[in-house]
């Protein structure tokens, strides 16, 4: 499975990211860098540019990927409340499938926590 970097590299950045979050990708990296992936949710949330892949690494860092070009649009230092969103959320039709039922990990929820409690979040 590859990791989030070679996912980023594979499938381009947008220029959103390229300009405004190259910041936050060196911060990342000095925080235990990405991760491995531990779920990948479909999010549509109408937005103009289609909608997304969010996925989540078990660093509590979620990447932002556009459905429609697979380009990466941002990462961030997930909060817990935003992985509250994604639990369940397979979007999954079988419930016999082995991710039909994802629970969060404590460790990842700690570690948001921890984002969270750092002001990470607002990079």
């Amino acid at each position: 499975m590859a990791n989030e970097k070679e996912l980023m590299l594979e499938n381009g950045l947008t220029d959103h990211y390229a300009q405004e979050r190259g910041s936050r990708d060196a911060l990342i990296r000095q925080n235990g860098g990405y991760g491995k992936r531990i779920a990948c949710i479909y999010w549509d949330k109408g937005h103009v540019n289609g909608p997304e892949y969010h996925v989540l690494t078990d660093n509590a860092i979620i990447a932002v990927f556009n459905v429609r070009t697979r380009r990466l649009v941002t990462t961030k230092f997930a909060r817990p409340g935003q992985i509250r969103q994604l639990d369940g959320k397979t979007n999954l039709d079988d419930a016999n499938h082995p991710f039909y039922h994802w629970n969060i990990p404590s460790a990842v929820m700690r570690r948001a926590e921890f984002y969270e409690r750092n002001g990470m979040n607002n990079w």
